[in-house]
């Protein structure tokens, strides 16, 4: 099932070390991204969280998906929104 995730993130209580945790976090992306897990991911244009659509089972593999984020513990706001394809434009949700 897709979902589109819309998470705020506190960059300002990343401590002294924000480029490794950074860094591991663009490391777990781009696995999720490989296995076909996160589909699509944006920053938002303020800087101050991203958007990204998931494929995932359920809300549960979601969640433990989420919480293993090395960025999840500075999380200000997570916003889910499960996606279902357009009557007119099914096509649309399919995966490249």
């Amino acid at each position: 099932m897709l979902f589109l995730i819309d998470v705020d993130i506190d960059y300002g209580k990343l401590g002294s070390d924000p480029d490794r945790i950074l860094k591991e976090e663009w490391k777990r992306s781009k696995e999720l991204h490989e296995s076909g897990i996160l589909l699509r991911i944006w920053r938002k244009a303020n800087a101050k969280g991203a958007i990204a659509v998931w494929d995932v089972p359920d809300t549960e593999a979601l969640r433990e998906n989420i919480v293993k984020m090395p960025l999840y513990p500075y999380f200000t706001d997570i916003k889910v929104m499960p996606l279902v394809p357009h009557p007119q434009f099914p096509q649309f949700a399919k995966r490249d």
